[in-house]
């Protein structure tokens, strides 16, 4: 089948098709979503249609050298680690069991063993021998294979794999450069196959690699946003507005002056309130709510001169109250309250009100109580 594919049309209804079957657990269509790498769709499935899923977990079958248990667990990975309403130990919790469950059965296949490489890096208690000897694994796996007999698509997804096989990230000699060649590569293959989706993710990972807060040794912040707004182009017309959102808000942290010297704060705001829109569209509301902080961090006058004080406490305060519906997000509400108040009084003790007094207040104790003491002392100084 994935031979017969021919237009960007036809690749799109390929991965739509996939996923509507995994939404009644078909595990093949599971599998099949594991070996295009469709790591954002798994990540936009409901927590419903995750739930549908665990039949999984009761599954004794193989789809190749898949086990329906390690099919389960790369889609827990990759559906916990792109949904903003966790806690970071829920969300350990979550990929420490994933793991576990990789791990029953032995890894013969080349993305199991790079998704656990990943878990090793990532996740507490993490193993730098137990990271490399996945990555190792995996490249003996992929060089046993004849790539140019894959269909284009399949040509695609292992260039992308080689591509985070040899990246710092994963490998102790991995080096940027080279993994930015290769992301490159698959990109063109993908370009090729049809597949802008597939594209887009292997423009963000070269974007990652221009990253000079990532790539330590050498980079670009703007080139960097370049491939993520070409990413977030292909990706609107891919229809992906969750995707293209996250993209924007890549190309924006890339805009901000305080990193990009040729950067400007009002395109950043810009940025975030077109990615934020596309959130607000489907309801990803603590998405929406970290581009409206951002907005308020870019129109600040503390750092943007064409930036206004009242707009951007509007903008954090906004934020506060979406932030406010969730237990899991007191720290971040208490970040808004200390930016509401922060911004009224024009970053001058002199002009403290009762108001913004207690904003100041409340933040700190949320602060605290979410567990981060810096942050609440840093609020509560300034009632002193």
């Amino acid at each position: 089948m994935l031979r017969a594919l021919r237009t960007p049309e036809q690749v799109q209804a390929y991965r739509a098709g996939l996923v509507d079957r995994v939404r009644v657990a078909d595990l093949e269509s599971g599998a099949g979503m594991i070996d295009l790498l469709m790591w954002d769709e798994i990540g936009e499935l409901s927590p419903a249609e995750l739930d549908v899923l665990q039949a999984w977990s009761r599954d004794k079958r193989k789809v190749g050298k898949k086990t329906a248990r390690q099919i389960l667990a790369v889609f827990i990975v990759n559906w916990v680690a792109r949904q903003a309403a966790y806690s970071p130990e829920q969300v350990k919790t979550f990929l420490t069991g994933a793991r576990e469950m990789l791990a029953e059965a032995p890894l013969e296949d080349p993305v199991l063993l790079m998704e656990t490489a990943a878990l090793y890096a990532y996740v507490e208690p993490v193993s730098a021998e137990s990271r490399e000897r996945c990555v190792n694994a995996a490249l003996e796996l992929m060089d046993a294979r004849d790539v140019n007999a894959l269909p284009p698509l399949l040509r695609a997804c292992q260039m992308q794999q080689r591509g985070y096989a040899n990246s710092p990230e994963y490998r102790a000699q991995g080096d940027w450069g080279r993994a930015r060649g290769l992301f490159e590569t698959a990109a063109g293959y993908f370009a090729r196959a049809g597949d802008r989706a597939g594209q887009a993710q292997s423009l963000y990972q070269v974007g990652r690699s221009l990253q000079p807060d990532i790539n330590l040794a050498g980079g670009d912040w703007t080139q960097a946003a370049a491939c993520y707004a070409k990413g977030a182009g292909l990706l609107k017309d891919a229809g992906r507005p969750h995707a293209q959102a996250y993209f924007l808000r890549q190309q924006a942290y890339c805009l901000q002056p305080e990193r990009n010297p040729i950067g400007n704060w009002d395109t950043a705001a810009k940025l975030y309130n077109e990615s934020g829109a596309l959130e607000a569209l489907h309801a990803h509301v603590f998405e929406q709510a970290d581009c409206l902080c951002m907005q308020g961090y870019c129109l600040s006058p503390v750092r943007n001169p064409a930036g206004n004080w009242e707009t951007s406490a509007r903008f954090y305060e906004q934020a506060s109250k979406i932030y406010a519906a969730s237990e899991n997000k007191k720290r971040l509400q208490g970040v808004c309250l200390h930016e509401i108040a922060y911004q009224r009084i024009r970053a001058d003790k002199r002009n403290l009100t009762p108001e913004t007094r207690e904003l100041f207040r409340r933040a700190g104790a949320l602060r605290r109580e979410a567990g981060d003491e810096q942050g609440a002392q840093i609020s509560e100084s300034w009632l002193r």
